[in-house]
C-alpha cells in the first residue's frame, strides 16, 4: 500500500534554490515580488511513496504533479512545478485555482473480505443461488 503524507507547498522553500527563474529572478526573489503583488495562497500536496521515489501532486491544482528521487526533491521540484504553473497562468492572465484549503484525515478500519482472501480456482460456495423473479400473488377480483 503506498504511504502518503501531506505538506503545505507553500512552505518556504529549501535553502540553496538559486536557480533563475523565466523572468530572470532567483526564487527568492521571485517570491518576494509574487507574496508583495498577490496575498498568499496555501496550496496542500500529497507525496505518495512510488517503486522510483515519490510522486508529488497538489490536492486543489492536479495539474501540478511531479516526481522526485527521494521525499526532499520531490519537494523541491513539486515547488518549483508550482511556480512555473503560476508563472504560465499570470502569462495566460487565467485565475489560479483557489487554495487554502482544510484537509483533514478520516480513519476507518479497512479489512479484506472473504472473497479477497479466497483463492481464485475456490468456488463461492457461500454466497446464495440469485433469486428469479417469481410471479406476485393472485388477487381475487370481487364482482
Amino acid at each position: 500500500m503506498p504511504q502518503e503524507s501531506v505538506a503545505h507547498a507553500a512552505d518556504p522553500p529549501p535553502e540553496g534554490l538559486d536557480e533563475p527563474c523565466p523572468d530572470g529572478y532567483t526564487m527568492d526573489e521571485f517570491m518576494t515580488i509574487w507574496r508583495d503583488r498577490a496575498p498568499m495562497v496555501n496550496y496542500t500536496a500529497k507525496y505518495t511513496k512510488i517503486d522510483s521515489g515519490y510522486l508529488g501532486q497538489l490536492i486543489e491544482w492536479p495539474e501540478v504533479v511531479t516526481e522526485g528521487k527521494n521525499l526532499e526533491e520531490c519537494r523541491a521540484m513539486l515547488r518549483d512545478a508550482l511556480r512555473e504553473m503560476v508563472l504560465a497562468y499570470r502569462h495566460l492572465d487565467k485565475e489560479t485555482p483557489p487554495g487554502n484549503v482544510l484537509i483533514e484525515q478520516l480513519p476507518v478500519e479497512s479489512r479484506p473480505t472473504k472473497s479477497a482472501s479466497r483463492p481464485a480456482s475456490q468456488p463461492n460456495s457461500d454466497r446464495t443461488t440469485p433469486l428469479r423473479a417469481q410471479p406476485g400473488p393472485k388477487h381475487a377480483r370481487s364482482r
